[in-house]
């Protein structure tokens, strides 16, 4: 029998999920036929946060970038709005989850430079220095080895592009049952500290929030955090 769809904010629901660990491993790595649902409920739940992230990064039009998660990326179209020249490569650990994308954007990969990449969340598979803006939104947490990867999305960074990290504060997330299981949570000043290890400058720091509608039906605030860095040179 196959299973419900896994609820992402049910905090105020009076049902608990049937396995907060499963949940939680679904929104680490979507797989199979709950991962698809997961990964369309993440797209919905985050879509400020990505429109958010893609507007920070000013995009030219001819440039390189990379996202990192993308999940089923029903989003991308919104980088060729104003960069139709723009070449987007997409790198996730999930297997269904490139399947799904690549399925969503055919239309959209017929007409622009799309390319979607299985990794497996401690290296990328490109060449250095290749990238002008690299993004990522709600990954954060699930990063294996944070400081070698951190470091590694510098590597592939160019000189003069931009790097942006958008998560949720640790203040809302550790509300969630579900992220006792697997999450690492941060606060700005622990994502900054990691950035600076991993030798980026900070360019620009967004504090936003969010209304995000529960299981339940009821409304929550989500506080998020966008930071906008550059490799020291």
């Amino acid at each position: 029998m196959e299973n419900p769809p896994l609820n992402i904010y049910n905090m105020n629901s009076k049902k608990q999920p049937v396995d907060l660990e499963a949940m939680a491993s679904q929104l680490a790595c979507p797989a199979g036929n709950d991962g698809i649902k997961t990964g369309a409920q993440m797209q919905t739940v985050n879509s400020n946060m990505i429109r958010e992230t893609i507007k920070s990064m000013h995009v030219s039009d001819g440039a390189i970038i990379l996202e990192i998660g993308p999940g089923n990326a029903a989003h991308i179209d919104q980088i060729f709005r104003n960069a139709p020249l723009a070449c987007y490569y997409g790198a996730d650990t999930s297997a269904t989850m490139i399947e799904a994308a690549q399925q969503i954007n055919q239309g959209l990969a017929a007409q622009h430079a799309v390319s979607f990449h299985l990794t497996d969340g401690l290296t990328l598979p490109f060449d250095d220095i290749m990238f002008d803006n690299i993004f990522t939104v709600n990954t954060l947490y699930f990063w294996k080895a944070p400081l070698a990867y951190a470091s590694e999305i510098h590597r592939v960074l160019k000189p003069d592009g931009s790097f942006h990290l958008a998560f949720a504060e640790k203040s809302f997330m550790k509300q969630l049952p579900f992220t006792a299981y697997g999450f690492r949570l941060y606060d700005t000043a622990d994502a900054i500290q990691l950035l600076q290890q991993a030798s980026f400058q900070v360019q620009n720091i967004q504090s936003l929030s969010e209304e995000v509608v529960s299981n339940s039906g009821d409304t929550v605030q989500r506080a998020f955090t966008i930071i906008s860095t550059s490799p020291y040179k």
